[in-house]
Formats: C-alpha cells, structure tokens, sequence
C-alpha cells in the first residue's frame, strides 16, 4: 500500500510562514503530494495539474578535461578526486493538460541492461519515450543533449521520434562551429535537418501558450531558460544558469561558466524574479533538492523544498 504525505500551507503572518513550509498566499491553496519521486501541483482555483517529476540520471564528478565519472559518495571519497566539479543529472519530465515535456535529455548513460537511464525513468513514472510532445534544450552541452538520439548503424534515431525539440538556433551553429571536448554529440550534423528540430531564432518568445522561454547567455553564449504557465503556476527551468540550490543567494562565480560575471548577474536578477513571482524553480544539477522555491528574508534569498 502507498504511503502519502498531504501538506496543506496557508500564509498568515511571516512567524507563521516561516515555520509551515513558508509558501502560499490568500488567494490560491495549493495541495502537494509527494509519490515516490512524483510531485502534483493542484491548484484550487484550477483543477488541471501539473506533474513534475525529477529524472534522476546519477552522481557524477567531472574532471579539468570534462570526463564525467560516475560518483557513489557511499563508496567513493571526494579527496581521491581532486579539483573535480560534484553534481547530480536530473532532467525533469513535466506534464501539463496538453504535452508531456522533457526538459533536457541527460547524459545519455545506459543500466545494466542496456537500456537507458531516462527511458528506464520515464517508464517508472508511468509514460513512454513515445509519450514525449516537447523536449526544451536549455544548451547543448553533452551532459544535456546525451539522450537526445542513438547509433544505429551508420545513422542517429532520434529517442523521442513524436517530440518537437526545441533549440536555439544560434547554439547550435556554434556547436557545428566549434566542435569542442565540451560538445562531444556527433548526431548534430545528422539531425540539423530532422523534422523533430525547431529551431528558436529570436532572444526571446512564446512556443504556446504556456511555454516561453529566453536567452541569457553565461554559461554558454545562447543559454536557454524557459518558463511554463498553467493553472495559477509558474514552474521555472533555469538550465545551468541556476542549476541548484546552493547558487541561490551566493555570490561565487563558476569556472564552469563561460563568462562567469554574466552568469552570476544574470542568475541573481532570475533569483530575484522568482522570489517576487513565486516561480517553482526545478534544478537540473541538485543534489538534496530537486524543486523549490526561492524565498527572500531581510535582503537574503534561499530556497524551500518543494
């Protein structure tokens, strides 16, 4: 039998917001509930849901020549890896009343039957590969893009063959430009003509009426960070520009950044916007929280699990 959590939050005074889960204002009540690795939304005031589930691909440590290595903080010590970057892959499956969106694909690794990973976890929570509408594509770094297609021979299937991807356009002409340690996916070439690829052309806009997204360049020159809209909610996916809690309120750059002064003050605009709008931020690299949001107390800002 399944065992559920049901948390009801109602915002009355700070005291009292700080201490109950710190969200939700007078004018909507929310009621979450948590299955497995699966998260509801329902909104009173609406009663179509969101479903948001993180697809957790594994722990990983990258070295200076961005080799991912797969990491078991059980088993594995981070002193044996020194100067290694430490984080988590979590591309997130949301579904909304018309698609079934994907936010990035992970880094394509496959279990031990062969299969992978992000087929295995969709399937755990309930959808097909072939149930995939959408696929957003914050950048086109590998550990995003992995899972996007497979070798069959000498040719690339797309793994999602009834979804439309979305990527920016001016990304992917660099990656075809540059063909660097840090773009190893061959596909690209294969696929720029793929009837599943449309292209994004401008900083900015609308890919229905519930999706936006645009362009905020740091870590990569034309990042991605998209924005979806249903039922009084507000979910955020800020790719690797705000990749995990701890970036939240910290004013360290990152020297897996790009242009890490852009990045930063591009990321502490995106926190303050969605500590204003009570944006649901999903983190694609987290660790110990996956979805939260970002709240502001006496100038400073942290995030709330959601």
């Amino acid at each position: 039998m399944q065992n559920y959590c049901i948390i009801f939050e109602i915002e009355t005074n700070p005291l009292f917001y700080k201490f109950f889960f710190r969200r939700l204002s007078f004018f909507a009540l929310f009621c979450t509930i948590y299955l497995k690795n699966e998260l509801y939304i329902v909104s009173k005031i609406n009663t179509t849901a969101m479903k948001i589930y993180p697809l957790y691909e594994g722990s990983y440590s990258i070295d200076k020549n961005h080799v991912f290595k797969s990491f078991d903080p059980i088993v594995d010590l981070k002193a044996d890896r020194k100067g290694a970057t430490f984080l988590d892959i979590n591309p997130f499956l949301l579904v909304t009343s018309t698609d079934v969106i994907l936010l990035d694909t992970g880094l394509g690794q496959r279990n031990e039957a062969g299969e992978l990973k992000i087929f295995d976890n969709i399937r755990k929570v309930g959808y097909q590969p072939e149930d995939i509408t959408i696929v957003l594509f914050s950048h086109l770094h590998k550990d995003h893009v992995g899972g996007l297609a497979t070798t069959v021979g000498d040719h690339f299937e797309m793994n999602f063959p009834n979804a439309c991807h979305y990527i920016s356009k001016k990304e992917w002409e660099l990656v075809n430009s540059l063909q660097k340690y840090t773009y190893r996916f061959k596909g690209f070439e294969m696929l720029e003509n793929s009837e599943h690829i449309e292209f994004l052309t401008e900083s900015m806009g609308m890919i229905n009426d519930q999706i936006t997204y645009e362009t905020t360049g740091g870590h990569t020159d034309f990042h991605l960070v998209f924005h979806i809209k249903e039922g009084g909610e507000h979910v955020f996916f800020g790719g690797d520009i705000l990749t995990m809690p701890e970036q939240v309120g910290s004013r360290l750059m990152s020297k897996n950044d790009k242009d890490p002064k852009k990045a930063l003050e591009v990321r502490n605009v995106l926190v303050a916007r969605a500590a204003a709008e009570k944006w649901l931020c999903v983190f694609y690299h987290g660790t110990h929280i996956k979805t939260g949001r970002i709240i502001e107390n006496n100038g400073n800002f942290e995030v709330v699990e959601v």
